[in-house]
């Protein structure tokens, strides 16, 4: 009939859709993508860096707000954080901004991150684990893909319930804990690790800690892996709930950003400041910025090593477990580095006090 189309078979139209036609232009979508990727790792940096300007942010908007008609805000606030003061020590909420899939799929994508098991690294459901990465970094972003992003979570068997454990400070400013929250994140505190890791009747709890504090993400250099076990509470946590320590590295953190370690130790001596320098890329530039590099980012998760519960743990149980520690990681860093990280650099771990 006149006028009428003809109906294309589904391989006419499998075949339509595949050729490059009018409208699809390769270069364009793959710039398009580009484009996400990078939005994506920039508005995660923005959010970990907006962090440390928080004490003055507070502060301005305390001023700002100072006035007789802005009382009932802050009253309410206040109320607020004082009803619900136990929450972040008891378990917290339950996680829902890490579905926001497109952001990190596409942060995935930019760095890339990925998961490699070592051999003997195999996970009880009814156990629960304290996995404690290195090093610490200054924004961590490649962690964030890792877990929230789910690589983490399908590497390990199902039904485990993961718990970021971040500083005690971000869960007091109103806005700011309430998106921690909502990330499953918990404070690095004693009560509310052990309320988390007694939380779970039949186990599956895995606590995921960065042992290495602030003093590991000032030593991220590029000229070598550095690793932070000084501290003790760590070790004696893992005795008093019986909790298995799971060794793990994330392979590429100290080449995704530099510091201007120069002018870091000026500061130090002279002013007693110990600041953390972030120097990466811009957005449309490799040169200056805050940026992490594109560095490929590998998570090397070891073997659980077990951890016998303690109702008192002594500095001799502590020494032994911390020495564990620092031959799995030894061990972790000498069959892994070579394999995901050029050029092969030296590993220092600063010993036990």
């Amino acid at each position: 009939m006149p006028g009428r189309t003809k109906r294309r078979t589904p391989r006419a139209r499998s075949e339509a859709k595949e050729a490059p036609g009018r409208g699809h232009d390769p270069a364009a979508t793959t710039a398009a993508n580009s484009a996400l990727e990078y939005m994506a790792v920039a508005a995660l940096t923005v959010g970990a860096l907006a962090v440390l300007l928080l004490a003055p942010e507070a502060a301005a908007l305390l001023l700002l707000c100072w006035s007789p008609s802005s009382w009932w805000p802050l009253l309410l606030a206040a109320a607020w954080l004082c009803w619900d003061r136990h929450t972040p020590h008891t378990g917290g909420r339950r996680m829902w901004l890490h579905k926001l899939f497109p952001l990190w799929r596409h942060a995935q994508s930019y760095f890339p991150v990925r998961v490699v098991m070592a051999d003997g690294a195999r996970f009880e459901a009814g156990c629960n684990y304290i996995l404690d990465l290195h090093p610490h970094p200054i924004h961590p972003v490649a962690m964030a893909v890792a877990l929230w992003g789910g690589l983490l979570r399908r590497a390990f068997p199902a039904g485990f319930d993961f718990r970021l454990v971040t500083i005690s400070g971000l869960f007091r400013p109103p806005v700011l804990r309430e998106i921690v929250l909502a990330l499953g994140g918990i404070p690095n505190s004693e009560r509310g690790l052990r309320h988390v890791l007694r939380g779970g009747a039949g186990g599956g709890q895995v606590v995921v800690l960065y042992s290495g504090g602030v003093q590991e993400a000032l030593h991220l250099r590029a000229d070598a892996f550095h690793v932070d076990l000084r501290g003790r509470g760590f070790y004696r946590l893992a005795l008093l709930e019986g909790a298995a320590i799971v060794p793990a590295l994330m392979l590429g953190e100290n080449l995704s950003l530099r510091q201007p370690a120069a002018l870091q130790a000026w500061l130090l001596r002279e002013l007693g400041l110990a600041v953390a320098m972030p120097m990466g890329r811009g957005l449309f530039q490799e040169h200056l910025g805050v940026l992490p590099h594109r560095q490929p980012h590998t998570l090397v998760v070891g073997a659980p090593l077990p951890v016998p519960r303690t109702d008192r743990p002594s500095r001799l149980q502590v020494e032994a477990l911390y020495q564990q520690h620092a031959a799995a990681l030894r061990k972790l860093y000498a069959e892994f580095s070579p394999k995901y990280v050029e050029p092969d650099l030296p590993l220092e771990i600063n010993a036990f006090e």
